[in-house]
């Protein structure tokens, strides 16, 4: 028993002499996303890898794995596979996929508007204030303090720029409200200035 002990002591037991260039992790900062976690290292020192795209022999250094984890929050599980050009070139990519999702979305969204706009039942629900939805109290006050006080406005909002206040669920249940009125959210004004 004392034996196990002693054996468990050296394992956890930070060596006397870090490694040159080493930096201690600090355990309470890191996170992990599995039910079980690997045990993970003592002290954060370089590691060479080869980047996932290009193949560039890299090293990923103390410091930047101590930012990731620690910092940045990066899961214990994850480590570096591409080199700093390839990041940037998966960012841009990433970055270009979502310009050309977005300039889908207020292209639809511009057809919606115009359907809108000729429905005479529609155009008259869109003038009316805010309140007649009988919104839950903490959506219609999150809209109202950032001027959305008609359903028009409302239709306008961009989902990802207004109102930042309100979570996503709070989101869910206003798309449901105005579906049962057959109004979609559509990112831009419908009714003419």
């Amino acid at each position: 028993m004392k034996a196990s002990r002693k054996t468990r002591k050296e394992k956890t037991s930070v060596p006397a002499y870090p490694p040159p260039g080493a930096i201690r992790v600090n355990f309470e900062k890191l996170r992990s996303t599995s039910w079980v976690p690997e045990p993970f290292r003592e002290y954060y020192v370089d590691l060479p890898f080869v980047c996932k795209d290009c193949g560039t022999q890299e090293v990923w250094t103390a410091q930047q794995q101590q930012w990731w984890y620690e910092v940045a929050q990066g899961t214990i599980e994850t480590t570096a596979i591409r080199c700093r050009a390839c990041r940037k070139a998966n960012a841009k990519m990433k970055e270009a996929a979502l310009d050309a999702r977005r300039a889908r979305a207020k292209m639809k969204a511009a057809e919606t508007a115009g359907e809108l706009a000729r429905q005479p039942e529609i155009l008259a629900l869109l003038r009316k204030p805010l309140q007649q939805l009988r919104l839950k109290s903490r959506i219609e006050k999150a809209l109202l303090e950032q001027g959305i006080d008609t359903v028009a406005r409302l239709v306008a909002c961009d989902p990802e720029v207004c109102p930042p206040q309100m979570s996503s669920t709070d989101w869910e249940d206003l798309k449901r409200t105005l579906k049962s009125f057959g109004i979609p959210l559509v990112g831009l004004p419908v009714l003419p200035p």
